[in-house]
């Protein structure tokens, strides 16, 4: 095997290394999101009595940016493979 096959393949296992933290830091991003938007939604009902509505407004702008990161991941890896299949096609 030569040392640019080694190369190769070695690129090759990093991109899909990298590919897959990506995946599983979504997971952590969506939690976080979901959490701090709590605990802003809270900050506001003790600064100025909003309960329970903070809270409840927090969690759904936590939730609503958690789900547009994934739906913009979603549509990076979308345009990703597209130009993949492009390039092997052409």
């Amino acid at each position: 095997m030569s040392e640019r096959d080694t190369r190769v393949r070695v690129r090759e296992r990093t991109r899909k290394v990298w590919e897959g933290a990506r995946y599983a830091s979504m997971g952590i991003e969506f939690g976080l999101s979901v959490v701090i938007g709590y605990l802003a939604g809270h900050w506001l009902e003790q600064r100025y009595g909003w309960s329970p509505w903070g809270s409840m407004i927090g969690i759904l702008l936590g939730f609503t940016a958690a789900l547009r990161s994934l739906l913009r991941l979603g549509a990076l890896e979308e345009r990703r493979a597209r130009e993949r299949r492009e390039r092997d096609e052409g």
